[in-house]
């Protein structure tokens, strides 16, 4: 027996269903769009630079300014490319040697107390941190202090949202 199919039988025309397919797709893909694109935010972002001088001076024979009969390093920041950075933002890692010991120092730039992360050692390598201002922009000072030894060398390393921005 055959089967007569009658005229009430009704499919959606080609043109349409294309334009059905188009437009689902597009739906998808902004979805994935919007869904995805926080993952990669500020991926392409380049990291903050700082353009800083470090110097050493041991001033056991200066009786004034700034530290008298200490050892003190001098951080001088001339340029950075992030504004409105508090110092307690930056970490440092301050290596100092004095007479053949190497002591190794970590913080932030926001206080006075340094971590001494030397292992076994003792008082004699002790520095501080005596001057830090609030922010670190460009003309800001910071003065390490120490004891009044014969240091040999020194070296900073300042890490800025994880990327290093100055290392001597």
């Amino acid at each position: 027996m055959k089967q007569i199919m009658t005229k009430d039988d009704k499919a959606v025309s080609p043109i349409i269903a294309t334009i059905l397919l188009i437009a689902i797709t597009v739906v998808l893909a902004a979805t994935l769009v919007t869904i995805l694109g926080g993952f990669t935010h500020g991926a392409s972002g380049t990291a903050a630079t700082a353009s800083v001088s470090t110097k050493f001076a041991s001033n056991s024979t200066v009786s004034s300014s700034p530290i008298p009969g200490s050892t003190s390093v001098y951080v001088n920041v001339s340029a950075f490319s992030a504004t409105n950075v508090s110092s307690s933002k930056i970490s440092f890692t301050l290596t100092v040697t004095i007479s053949s010991t190497t002591y190794t120092y970590t913080g932030n730039l926001g206080t006075t107390s340094l971590t001494n992360t030397t292992s076994g050692a003792g008082s004699t390598g002790d520095f501080t941190l005596n001057t830090h201002p609030a922010y670190f922009t460009a003309g800001s000072d910071y003065v390490f202090k120490g004891p009044q030894a014969s240091v040999t060398s020194v070296t900073l390393q300042l890490v800025y949202s994880g990327s290093v921005i100055y290392s001597s």
